[in-house]
């Protein structure tokens, strides 16, 4: 086989591999459904799970059966939540990115009294999520609003580890729908190694490795920790589970990039 096809079969394996393994929920009114593909770099893909139970009433929810990006159903999976609401101020959008970061699981302060910080978490967890992610993954979190600047609190945890993080949407200079486009928020633990200057609408967590994770997540005090505006709502837009690549997909791009290597050297 020539060098460029042999080049050109790998990175083809790769990419599928890639698409294979990763679970997408989108959370939001029905006009609000992704369609085709969403998602930041390097988890662009379709066949989103959308769900769209408890817009405006809230309450706790399953959905069973969870599709993975290339169309595979995994019966034994599954989704939970018990929020307040969801919410959306804006309109039917144009893109699939757009609609996916447009609505979300709200947490409300008690009573909805916006003059009190929310702090008591509202979850959602994913069960079940099978053999794909095996060698781990990680935890892609959007949270972004229509029109406020407000940061959120996530902890994320699969029983083994656990990571809190806050998503500071802090202005307009990171909202989405205000054509900031993603920006990850790449701050380190809440309380410890934040930092109010991290700025973003999605996070990273992870690697992790249990077959289930929650996800916890709520407003943030005023001041606590310093430097952060209060939020009385916290919101999650939409979560994918990400798996590490296979040693085998990463032995393929090794591969991969010793032939494009030899392809220079010629």
């Amino acid at each position: 086989m020539k060098k460029t096809g042999l080049l050109s079969l790998i990175c083809l394996i790769f990419a599928m591999s890639a698409d294979a393994n990763v679970i997408s929920i989108n959370f939001g009114y029905p006009r609000h459904n992704v369609v085709g593909t969403a998602g930041a770099p390097g988890a662009n893909v379709g066949n989103w799970n959308n769900m769209t139970w408890g817009y405006y009433t809230g309450g706790t929810f399953t959905k069973n059966g969870l599709l993975l990006s290339d169309g595979t159903m995994l019966n034994d999976a599954s989704a939970s939540w018990d929020i307040d609401e969801i919410y959306s101020g804006v309109g039917t959008q144009t893109t699939d990115d757009a609609s996916m970061m447009a609505s979300y699981l709200n947490d409300k302060p008690p009573a909805n009294n916006r003059a009190q910080n929310s702090l008591d978490p509202s979850y959602l967890t994913i069960n079940n999520i099978g053999s794909s992610f095996a060698d781990g993954y990680y935890v892609y979190i959007y949270s972004n609003q229509e029109d406020y600047t407000k940061p959120t609190v996530f902890t994320v945890s699969d029983g083994i580890t656990s990571s809190t993080i806050v998503v500071n949407m802090a202005d307009t200079s990171v909202n989405y729908l205000q054509g900031s486009g993603y920006v990850r928020d790449a701050g380190g633990n809440y309380m410890i190694t934040n930092n109010p200057a991290d700025k973003g609408n999605y996070a990273v967590l992870g690697v992790f490795t249990g077959s289930s994770v929650s996800i916890a997540f709520h407003g943030v005090d005023a001041g606590t920790p310093a430097g952060y505006s209060g939020s009385w709502r916290g919101q999650i837009n939409a979560v994918q589970i990400v798996a590490v690549p296979e040693p085998t997909t990463i032995a393929l791009l090794g591969i991969s990039s010793f032939v494009t290597f030899l392809r220079r050297k010629r």
